[in-house]
């Protein structure tokens, strides 16, 4: 499409929805009737806008095509730090933390049922999915000749040389190489 939704916090006394038409550069924005706080996190779900209000509990739904001035409460009862649909099942991830002692990912599919979690880190703010085919990335250039003289971090970012480099594992002239700890 060419419209960009924003969800915004507004002077954290209330929130309000935005699209912007990228084609024309026109915006439209909603202010939502029953925050009175700004907005904890949001994504795009099935052409519908799911929301929390900071530090709230229920997890809403906004519709963009009808742009009501309020959304639907859709069941959860759970604070959220991020929220993010895989685009290739439709299940929801949503991350909960005390940024201290835990931090976790809840699964839920397209019913909103629970199908699983896991642990992370204590501040699971981002979420991301690699969605690339398997015939993507530097593991599979073969042709040794392109590698020659090269060296990669695990992060894909071509290096000098390996001095100074902390613990782990390296791609050197195509190969893996570990460089234990000094």
């Amino acid at each position: 499409g060419t419209n960009i939704y924003t969800v915004n916090n507004k002077d954290f006394s209330g929130a309000s929805i935005s699209k912007v038409d990228i084609s024309n550069g026109s915006s439209l924005t909603t202010n939502m009737s029953t925050i009175n706080t700004g907005c904890g996190t949001s994504c795009l779900r099935d052409g519908k806008i799911n929301y929390q209000i900071s530090g709230d509990t229920e997890l809403y739904e906004w519709d963009p095509v009808l742009m009501p001035s309020s959304g639907i409460s859709i069941g959860f009862s759970e604070n959220f730090y991020e929220l993010v649909t895989d685009e290739v099942n439709n299940y929801l991830y949503a991350s909960s933390t005390d940024w201290a002692s835990y931090g976790f990912i809840n699964i839920y599919n397209s019913d909103n049922i629970f199908s699983g979690s896991f642990s992370c880190g204590v501040s699971p703010g981002t979420i991301v999915f690699d969605t690339r085919s398997t015939s993507v990335g530097i593991t599979n250039i073969t042709s040794q000749k392109i590698l020659e003289g090269t060296i990669y971090d695990m992060f894909g970012r071509k290096l000098n040389s390996l001095e100074g480099q902390s613990e782990g594992i390296y791609l050197v002239d195509g190969e893996k190489v570990y460089i234990p700890k000094r």
